[in-house]
C-alpha cells in the first residue's frame, strides 16, 4: 500500500511540473513593432501627440522592461514610436531639461532607457531609466 501510494505522489508530483512549463507564455520581441523610427525622424511624425522609447539590445535595464514596454505598445493606450540606439553613440549626455526640444538636433538623451512623450511636436515630457518609464506604463 505505502509503494501504491507513493508511486500515485511520485506520477502527481510528475504531471504537475510537466503541465508548468507547456503552459509557459512565448516572450515577444521588437520585431513585432511596426513603429520604429530614425533620429531625424523623432519630431517628424504625423500625430501631434506621441511617445518615442529610446532602447539598446544590449542594455540589461531595457532587458528587464522589454515585455512590459512591448505590451504597452500592443494595448495601444498611446501611440508608441521605438528607436533602437545599438548603432548610435553620439547622442548621449549628461542629465539637463529636454522639455521644449522640438529638433532632434538639438535632443540628446542621458543613457537607455528613455522615454518622451512629444506633444505640438516638442518633448512635454521625459522618463529615464528602467523605474522611471514602469511607473509610468503602469498608471
Amino acid at each position: 500500500m505505502k509503494k501504491l501510494f507513493l508511486v500515485f505522489l511520485s506520477l502527481l508530483f510528475i504531471g504537475c511540473t510537466n503541465s508548468k512549463s507547456s503552459a509557459s507564455i512565448p516572450e515577444l520581441d521588437y520585431s513585432i513593432v511596426k513603429t520604429h523610427i530614425n533620429w531625424i525622424d523623432i519630431f517628424n511624425q504625423q500625430e501631434v501627440d506621441y511617445f518615442v522609447y529610446f532602447y539598446s539590445t544590449t542594455c540589461a535595464h531595457c532587458r528587464n522592461i522589454k515585455q512590459e514596454m512591448l505590451n504597452y505598445y500592443l494595448s495601444e493606450k498611446s501611440y508608441l514610436y521605438f528607436l533602437c540606439m545599438d548603432k548610435i553613440d553620439d547622442r548621449y549626455k549628461q542629465p539637463y531639461d529636454i522639455t521644449g526640444i522640438c529638433d532632434s538636433n538639438k535632443l540628446y538623451i542621458f543613457g537607455t532607457p528613455f522615454l518622451i512623450e512629444v506633444k505640438n511636436y516638442k518633448v512635454y515630457q521625459y522618463y529615464a531609466g528602467e523605474k522611471s518609464i514602469l511607473e509610468f506604463i503602469r498608471k
